[in-house]
């Protein structure tokens, strides 16, 4: 019960992500685009992978490059994931910091004052 309500969330934040990428694709905002894709295909392969990362580890145990230990390759694998959402929040605030100190994003509009 508890591994399908982790499923349904899992499922939730790709949902939430995917609407963010559209809602971000509409009013233009590439940072915000960018961040939401990469974050949803983040959550995509977390979501996938315990359906074939305990193959993936049994085949890899006895050919483990560089003479790492098996604790350090497990390590590893779940740092990727955790280094591409850095990656995204990076591009994110990057995005953020250019949209605000542009200065013609949030210049006033002059009012008309001609009848339309």
């Amino acid at each position: 019960m508890l591994n399908l309500f982790f499923y349904l969330v899992g499922i939730g934040y790709i949902l939430v992500h995917i609407a963010g990428v559209i809602v971000c694709w509409r009013i233009g905002f590439r940072g915000g685009f960018y961040f939401f894709l990469i974050l949803s295909i983040v959550e995509l392969y977390n979501s996938i992978s315990p359906l074939f990362i305990s193959g993936f580890i049994d085949s890899a145990a006895n050919n483990l490059p560089h003479s790492i230990t098996f604790g350090e390759f497990v390590a590893f694998i779940t740092y990727v994931p955790m280094g591409i959402q850095a990656i995204a929040y990076l591009i994110l605030i990057i995005s953020l910091y250019k949209a605000f100190t542009n200065k013609k994003v949030f210049k006033k509009k002059e009012a008309n004052t001609e009848f339309e």
